[in-house]
């Protein structure tokens, strides 16, 4: 199949076709305008502090929009600059791909790059949510590129260079879209398709170990990327923990697809089958079995794309485990996508994502309904303990939580029917978090986050507590303030 030939015209209609979708898609999110998680912080501080992580340029990135340090709350701007840069990118990548297809069908399916549901949580941060964005497209563009040009195996290695230093869980996409590469090429010599395959190999080598001699040795200093970082070979038991990540990362997917049924993932499983087929058909009738490697590579694209989306995880001891850390899962979505296009038909493609992208809608307005819910909760719990405290004419320098403050009953509902997402909608006040404190930070309570000691434990049975209300009760342990969520805590 031979490379789209499509007016700018209709390009211009598809990227603003995908940015349409992907905004209605956003839309939840940004309505809900809750500050996520290290959103807090930084809204509050406006520091930086990702470069001791290993992400130097996301630091470069959120000073220059600041104009400066401290940064400042941008949202939803940042949100809407990566929808965006991710609506053009992906777009353009499809049209690179299939042939005769319609503005509207390309900018829908190149929109399942952003509709894969942990992106969710990428695009919930405030601060973070263009890094993480620029990070995937960037793995994007080496493949927008000629092969011919002797410049691009530079600017490939640049991407990658520069995707790892926004953000590292992003790198799956390059390896997914390399296999896509080899699936979608028109070479018909195995030779040429395998000589692509090393030179993104070399490409994906080359920019890693930059990442890892400049970035990793000059900037990482922080613990949290150290704590994180470390392979899994430096294991005392291999194997326990690969089963360890191995569970962990199939509760997540388990959890993804629970609310479908069956038949739902079969219809996508058989047209996945269906495509694959089309394409070996294609192959061998235009090129005969001489590409071997070809072939092969059609056959286990699948297992392979969806292995990529996670693999990054699985080789680590210690890997972050959040919702964030499958953005590569959009690579894998947007390879589905074209294979949809080039062989099922302009119908059954455009039903088939149509279909698929509803039920992305379905995600983010459950889901950005559930956060909108519980940040209710939030104001009204945080603001009720800074008048308690206030009228009581308590000062306290720290906080301990015994318990976990009220949750939305929308997020509960969510649990029950997409629990994949319910874990993405953090509960702040809740136990030794520390992220508790910066919510009643943001209600002007200037106490910083304390684990709960002895002293706070003692005083929850032998200490009346000076608020009593129907949600939670309030002790003074000292300079501690402690909140119990507990009815009986000494129970």
């Amino acid at each position: 199949m031979t490379t789209m030939s499509i007016s700018d015209r209709n390009l211009r209609l598809a990227i603003l076709v995908a940015f349409i979708f992907s905004l209605a898609y956003i839309y939840p999110v940004i309505s809900a305008d809750r500050f996520y998680i290290d959103d807090m912080g930084r809204s509050l501080d406006g520091y930086l502090g990702w470069g001791q992580d290993g992400r130097p340029l996301t630091d470069m990135l959120m000073t220059y929009l600041s104009f400066g340090f401290p940064i400042v709350d941008l949202s939803p701007l940042n949100q809407i600059l990566a929808v965006i840069a991710m609506s053009g990118t992906v777009v353009l990548y499809t049209s690179k791909y299939t042939e005769n297809v319609k503005p509207l069908t390309l900018g829908l399916a190149s929109s399942l790059f952003i509709i894969q549901p942990f992106l969710l949580e990428n695009l919930s941060y405030k601060f973070d949510s263009l890094p993480m964005a620029l990070s995937a497209i960037l793995l994007v563009i080496p493949f927008l590129l000629s092969r011919r040009m002797a410049i691009t195996f530079i600017i490939s290695i640049i991407c990658i260079t520069s995707s790892l230093a926004l953000y590292q869980a992003s790198i799956g996409i390059f390896i997914i879209l390399s296999i896509a590469n080899v699936v979608f090429s028109t070479h018909n010599k195995t030779i040429d398709d395998i000589k692509d395959t090393a030179s993104r190999v070399l490409q994906l080598i080359i920019g890693y170990l930059i990442y890892s001699l400049i970035v990793v040795r000059y900037f990482v200093t922080g613990t949290y990327a150290s704590g994180h970082a470390s392979m899994i070979t430096e294991s005392t038991d291999v194997i326990q923990t690969l089963l360890s990540n191995s569970g962990r990362i199939f509760g997540y997917f388990s959890q993804a697809i629970e609310p479908y049924n069956y038949f739902f993932i079969s219809v996508f499983l058989i047209a996945i089958v269906f495509s694959l087929f089309k394409e070996v058909i294609l192959q061998i009738s235009t090129h005969g079995y001489t590409n071997y490697f070809k072939i092969a590579v059609i056959i286990a694209s699948p297992f392979i794309v969806f292995l990529f989306s996670f693999l990054h995880l699985l080789i680590l001891e210690n890997p972050v485990f959040s919702a964030r850390v499958f953005i590569s899962l959009s690579g894998a979505m947007l390879f589905f996508g074209v294979l949809f296009l080039r062989n099922l038909g302009r119908t059954l493609s455009v039903v088939l994502i149509s279909i698929l992208l509803f039920a992305g809608l379905i995600n983010a307005y459950a889901y950005g309904n559930a956060v909108k819910a519980q940040k209710k909760i939030d104001d009204l719990i945080s603001t009720s303990i800074y008048q308690d405290v206030n009228s009581n004419g308590k000062v306290f320098s720290s906080l301990s939580v015994y318990g976990t403050m009220p949750i939305a009953r929308q997020r509960t509902n969510l649990e029950h029917r997409f629990p994949a997402l319910a874990r993405m909608v953090p509960v702040y006040l809740n136990g030794d978090w520390p992220w508790g404190a910066r919510l009643l930070q943001l209600n002007l309570l200037r106490v910083s986050p304390s684990p709960l000691g002895e002293a706070s434990k003692k005083a929850l049975c032998a200490d009346k507590p000076f608020v009593a209300k129907m949600d939670y009760k309030l002790y003074a342990v000292d300079s501690t303030l402690l909140i119990s969520f507990i009815d009986n805590p000494c129970k």
